[in-house]
């Protein structure tokens, strides 16, 4: 279960000495990655910028230009979500720590999500609301766009058609100890070391 949530800036990260059920959600810019000292149970990483869409602004510019832009994809909530789904089914105390750049958008965002999904006590008062299209697509990751719509945009023809035809393979039992294969999409997953 996540027992506690504390969202934390860039410096303010660098003060924390973990404590035992400490957990580490690292939000940075793409292509950038926080420095992280050791004696965290478990450390998560994503990457993307401090920007807000909604439908409107998906009406204007559509949802690859905003992916395009370094914003959060429906596809990175979409795999936020499901760990933080298996934090909170731990049977550990988790006490989660939220990093983003300045503390005030992004990890405040995740922080408000987890406080109203899973009950967590928050270690230090709300004082900014957060990044709204963050909270939203937490809650929905595809609320704003639907899926077959992105993916027509956001992956190539032939890839889908290959991914396609790769799904098919690989959902067949594996010659190699019947194990069946899962096909991500291409995908990267945070895959927690938590279960």
């Amino acid at each position: 279960m996540i027992r506690t949530v504390l969202f934390v800036s860039g410096s303010e990260l660098d003060e924390i000495v973990p404590r035992r059920f400490d957990v580490l959600f690292s939000i940075t810019s793409p292509g950038q990655v926080a420095e992280v000292q050791g004696g965290w149970l478990d450390v998560y990483r994503t990457s993307f910028v401090d920007a807000e869409y909604d439908a409107e602004s998906l009406k204007t510019n559509g949802i690859a230009w905003w992916i395009a832009s370094g914003a959060i994809s429906p596809v990175q909530a979409e795999a936020m979500k499901k760990t933080l789904d298996v934090l909170a089914r731990s049977p550990l105390p988790i006490n989660l720590v939220v990093h983003g750049l300045t503390g005030i958008t992004l990890s405040v965002a995740v922080a408000e999500y987890v406080v109203e999904r899973y009950h967590a006590r928050p270690r230090k008062q709300f004082r900014f609301s957060g990044n709204k299209t963050v909270r939203a697509l937490l809650h929905d990751p595809w609320c704003l766009c639907c899926k077959s719509e992105y993916e027509s945009k956001m992956v190539p023809a032939w890839k889908r058609l290959a991914n396609s035809a790769a799904a098919k393979l690989l959902d067949r039992k594996s010659s190699i100890g019947g194990q069946k294969s899962k096909w991500s999409d291409g995908i990267v997953q945070i895959v927690p070391k938590i279960s």
